[in-house]
Formats: structure tokens, C-alpha cells, sequence
């Protein structure tokens, strides 16, 4: 069993690091696939980090494993030393940090913190989505956006969190974008987090206009960049 307590000594609690620190406070040593006390090959359900400059032998086999659809998140510096990695892409995410919260979006509906154990009806959902819902709200508060008929249409958790910060997450049915509805839901968790001493990172692809965009209307601005790899051909 690795010890998580090197890695969290070298991995200071900043928003580009959220991913990694939060695999370790989150699962501790169980998160730990590999590690030198100064390297690392993290995954945490599904949540998979490289910190620093494993072996390749231990790399390749490390990603070899990773289910399908599993995005790996390291340090842009690390990726530029990792280099090419066959049958895997890369991309650079910008991470955000929210200055000062923007007014409430205003949608035609209302927007919340479901109370722990609120029932919340999910069947109007693909079943991938319900799925993937009902697993965060059993780690993370959930913000929702309901339609003016009551029917919830958006929604925002933890994807990550440390002591200081945590990962916005943001899921919207299709038929329901861009009407202000997931601007509503990661509002009212981003305040309720914020209220318990915890700021957001808003990460965003550089290909994705959309999120950035979003970003910036809920007064994210950019601070760091990191690398996220795929496997090529797969969906993101």
C-alpha cells in the first residue's frame, strides 16, 4: 500500500491541482495505483491523475487499465516532458477561479441546493446522465435548475475538492441549453460552497467556446492551464 502523504507534502492546494490533491483527501492511499513518494499514476473512481514523471513501463500499463472514456488530468509542464502517447490525444483545459460572484442568473423556473435526502425525479433523464447524477449527489451537494413546470433541467456537484477549492461539474438536458439553466445551477452551488469556505475551479477545453464562455459570465477568470489526455476516438 503507497503512503499518500509524500504526494500531498509536494502537491500544494492550488486550483490546478485540485484533480490530483483531491484523489488523495479523497481516497487516500486506495487512489494510489503508483508511486515513488515523488511521482505518481493516481485513479480515484474514475478520476485519473499523472502527477509528476512515472516510469513509462508503469505509465503505458496504467492507462492500458483505465476504462474506456477516462480522461487523465497532469500538469501542462509534466505533458510537454511525458510527450506523444500512442493511441492517446491531448488537450489543454484552462482552469478558472471565480473573483467575486455575479448576480443570480434569472430563468424562468427557480434554481437550488437540494437538501440532503430530497428525493429528486430523474426518469425524463438518458440513462447514462441519471446514472452518472445519482453517483455524484451520493459524494457531492447538488445545485438543480428547474423549469417554471418544475421539471429539472440542469444540475452542478463536486467533481474534485480539496481544503480550499473544488471542481465545478455541470450537466444540462439538451433540449434545455443555453436558456440560462446551467448558469443557475453551478450559481447556487458555487454560493452554498463558498459559504462553507470552499472557492470554485471552473476547468474548460480550449475548443470548448461554449464553456469558456460560460465561465466568464459567472466571473470565472483564468489562472493556470492543464493537459488532459483521451483515448483517440473517444467521446469527450
Amino acid at each position: 500500500m503507497f503512503d499518500p502523504a509524500p504526494l500531498l507534502a509536494r502537491l500544494p492546494d492550488v486550483p490546478d491541482q485540485v484533480w490530483a490533491r483531491g484523489a488523495l483527501l479523497g481516497a487516500g492511499a486506495s487512489a494510489i495505483e503508483w508511486s515513488d513518494g515523488r511521482s505518481a499514476l493516481l485513479n480515484d473512481d474514475g478520476e485519473a491523475c499523472i502527477v509528476g514523471q512515472p516510469p513509462r513501463p508503469q505509465l503505458l500499463a496504467f492507462l492500458e487499465r483505465l476504462p474506456p472514456g477516462t480522461e487523465v488530468v497532469l500538469s501542462l509542464q509534466d505533458a510537454r516532458t511525458l510527450g506523444p502517447v500512442p493511441g492517446w490525444g491531448q488537450e489543454v483545459a484552462v482552469v478558472h477561479v471565480q473573483q467575486g460572484p455575479p448576480p443570480p442568473p434569472v430563468i424562468r423556473g427557480e434554481a437550488r441546493v437540494l437538501e440532503e435526502g430530497e428525493p429528486l425525479d430523474l426518469g425524463h433523464l438518458p440513462e447514462d446522465l441519471a446514472r452518472e447524477l445519482t453517483h455524484a449527489r451520493a459524494s457531492s451537494s447538488l445545485g438543480v435548475a428547474f423549469t417554471a413546470e418544475g421539471l429539472p433541467v440542469a444540475f452542478s456537484y463536486s467533481g474534485s475538492a480539496t481544503e480550499t477549492w473544488w471542481d465545478v461539474s455541470i450537466d444540462t438536458v439538451e433540449a434545455w441549453r443555453r436558456r440560462g439553466y446551467a448558469s443557475a445551477a453551478a450559481h447556487v452551488l458555487i454560493e452554498h460552497m463558498r459559504a462553507r469556505g470552499k472557492r470554485a475551479v471552473w476547468a474548460a477545453f480550449e475548443s470548448n467556446t461554449a464553456s469558456l464562455q460560460l465561465a466568464t459570465r459567472l466571473g470565472f477568470t483564468p489562472v493556470a492551464r492543464v493537459v488532459s489526455l483521451f483515448r483517440e476516438g473517444s467521446e469527450r
